[in-house]
C-alpha cells in the first residue's frame, strides 16, 4: 500500500473520530469549538490537496514526452 493511501485513510479516520468526539462533547452541554473545527478541517483539506498535487506531478512526469522541453510558450 502506498504512502498516500495510508495517509488518506489515516486522515479520514482521524476526522471521523474528531467529528464524533465534538458531537459527543456538544451533546453533553459543551459549546461548539468553532475555531478548532475550522482549523482541523482546513488542515485536513490542505493535506489532501498536497497529496493530490504530488500525485498529479508524478503522473505528469511519467507521461511527459521528451520533446516537450523544446516548445516555446505561446502568447
Amino acid at each position: 500500500m502506498s504512502y498516500t493511501k495510508v495517509l488518506v485513510i489515516g486522515l479520514i479516520a482521524m476526522t471521523i473520530l474528531f467529528t464524533a468526539t465534538v458531537l459527543c462533547m456538544m451533546y453533553n452541554g459543551m459549546e461548539e469549538p468553532a475555531t478548532l473545527i475550522r482549523c482541523w478541517f482546513s488542515g485536513f483539506v490542505s493535506e489532501l490537496l498536497a497529496c493530490a498535487g504530488i500525485k498529479v506531478s508524478k503522473v505528469c512526469k511519467q507521461y511527459k514526452r521528451p520533446d516537450d522541453d523544446d516548445e516555446e510558450p505561446v502568447g
